[in-house]
């Protein structure tokens, strides 16, 4: 396979199609266009665009099959230290960016500090809360 191919819309490199972004979904691409088709896929799917530290990965390994059954979101989000607390503090950490169902059914969507709701459940790098040490255990 060449390292690049123009085939009509879009372009392949690397074995990754790129494709042209719609200007009413570049806010999921940071206004790149065009940008992956897989990545434009999974943003699409998750509703709000990926962070820095995710990736998308093709369960099959065909790099071209960018249907959504065949995609995975993959987090390189991690803490540095290895303390029980700061691993929990991780933990409930993830669960408040992939899970609003249990943030909500764990009370994690609640201030630990004050016991008030947080405004809202985290979308984005800019509005996760600080991660907390010492929240309660499971």
């Amino acid at each position: 396979m060449p390292l690049r191919e123009a085939p009509g819309t879009g372009f392949v490199r690397n074995g990754y199609r790129s494709v042209p972004v719609p200007a009413e979904d570049r806010w999921l691409t940071g206004g790149k266009t065009p940008e992956t088709e897989h990545r434009l896929v999974m943003a699409r799917a998750l509703g709000r665009p990926l962070r820095s530290d995710e990736s998308v990965h093709h369960r099959n390994g065909d790099r071209s099959d960018n249907r959504l059954e065949n995609l995975e979101l993959w987090s390189r989000f991690q803490p540095t230290g290895a303390r029980v607390a700061d691993k929990l503090a991780f933990a409930f950490e993830l669960i408040r960016r992939y899970d609003r169902e249990a943030v909500r059914t764990l009370g994690l969507d609640l201030d630990p500090e004050t016991g008030a709701p947080w405004p809202q459940a985290p979308t984005s790098e800019a509005e996760s809360p600080p991660p907390q040490t010492g929240q309660r255990a499971l």
